[in-house]
């Protein structure tokens, strides 16, 4: 006997790593209260059901859906935490704008909805750091000593302000900020001498919402801070492959 097994799609999303952006092949863990989601072998999560989208995932044809059902493209936000068992990345809090395009155009070979979301996790303090990679591990605390979690740091080139690196900080307010593809060497004062080189850097923290506990959505933070946003004052000379440490308080 023949059975029919059929399966509609809303989308995956694809995990990358924020320091070196290459792919996230952990098995992590996702939860939502408003979508479900399935990891498939290629480690993508792909969305299979979603609130206010029950009939999408019940029509093969988008074209045959009654005028009610249809939504407008990306009207939809859906929300989710994710989480890495193995500690290597930070947890964070994600959304996902449903439905997506659906049909190809000029300006895209491949539909969007075809096309996986991509969605970066930033490092946990206890990752192990790429060789050549300079790290800034910071200690994050209240006016009153206690730690500060879900602080985003980001080190910022002095010259330019060029974000070099960004990091958060854990429930025990560390944090570890990794800066890849800094020049190793330059030029000596001699020809054919070479030098080993310094890049001189700042530390910019954005502070997270009034909660402070839960998972936040990096990216959503790092564009539109809620609270205050502090430059420090101290000079960091970054080197490929060192580690520097910084220590910052909160003001009042």
């Amino acid at each position: 006997m023949r059975e029919l097994l059929e399966r509609r799609v809303l989308g995956a999303i694809r995990w990358r790593d924020a320091v070196s952006d290459n792919v996230i092949n952990l098995p992590l863990e996702v939860s939502s209260g408003t979508a479900t989601f399935t990891r498939n072998l290629s480690g993508l999560f792909v969305i299979t059901a979603a609130n206010g989208l029950e009939k999408y995932t019940a029509t093969f044809d988008l074209n045959s859906l009654a005028a009610p059902d249809a939504k407008p493209d990306e009207s939809i936000a859906v929300t989710g935490v994710v989480r890495d068992p193995s500690g290597r990345y930070l947890p964070r809090s994600f959304t996902v704008k449903l439905p997506r395009p659906a049909t190809k155009t000029v300006a895209q070979s491949v539909a969007p909805l075809l096309t996986p979301l991509d969605i970066s996790l930033l490092p946990a303090p206890q990752a192990q750091m790429r060789i050549g990679c300079a790290s800034v591990r910071v200690t994050v605390r209240t006016a009153v000593g206690s730690a500060l979690p879900n602080m985003l740091v980001q080190i910022l080139a002095s010259g330019d302000n060029r974000i070099l690196g960004r990091g958060m900080s854990d429930p025990r307010g560390e944090a570890l900020v990794a800066i890849p593809r800094l020049p190793l060497v330059a030029a000596g004062l001699t020809p054919g001498q070479l030098a080993t080189t310094t890049t001189e850097a700042k530390a910019k923290f954005i502070f997270p919402p009034a909660d402070g506990k839960t998972p936040v959505d990096w990216n959503a933070l790092e564009l539109n801070p809620p609270g205050k946003v502090i430059m420090d004052g101290t000079v960091l000379a970054l080197k490929a492959g060192e580690t520097l440490s910084l220590n910052f308080s909160a003001p009042p």
